[in-house]
């Protein structure tokens, strides 16, 4: 198993294991990732600046996180209990025939890692509420629920969690 940040040459890989798992929230009743938070654009966006890492299984990529630096879009600006230096987590995923082998976990401990190397204070991620597997993961993981949080465009209310650092 391998993690690393993800180069221009795996965009189309990423892309695709992130429109599956899209698919695959839909066959769940899991309506909660839009077209503007999966978009290519964006997926694009965020792997050309450095924020996406991919984790390689034989050298098959199985799994995504998106991790940004700082507060990139405000969605956080008015969410009072957050610290002054954290990280935030986005666009989780595991490649369905993969999950249930520990590869989420190995995603959050690289996420935790380097944020305790850059001497953030925390991570922050969310859930929607119906998501119990994505919770569940992030709970075995240390992370606790901090909150909630309305995210645009589509106004759903998610769960906020917090991992604390350092």
């Amino acid at each position: 198993m391998e993690i690393r940040k993800a180069q221009e040459n795996d965009l189309i890989e990423v892309l695709y294991l992130i429109g599956r798992s899209k698919q695959d929230l839909r066959d769940n009743e899991l309506y909660h990732w839009n077209s503007t938070y999966t978009s290519r654009e964006l997926v694009r966006e965020d792997v050309f600046n450095g924020n996406t890492y991919i984790l390689l299984e034989n050298k098959v990529i199985v799994g995504t996180v998106t991790l940004y630096e700082k507060n990139h879009n405000d969605v956080y600006a008015n969410v009072e209990f957050l610290p002054e230096k954290f990280m935030i987590l986005r666009r989780l995923v595991v490649f369905s025939t993969f999950q249930q082998k520990g590869y989420a976990s190995a995603l959050l401990k690289h996420a935790t890692d380097l944020a305790s190397e850059q001497k953030f204070d925390s991570i922050i991620t969310e859930a929607y509420y119906k998501n119990e597997r994505y919770i569940e993961a992030l709970k075995k993981n240390g992370f606790n629920e901090a909150g909630k949080i309305s995210l645009p465009p589509q106004e759903l209310v998610f769960d906020c969690f917090e991992k604390k650092l350092n």
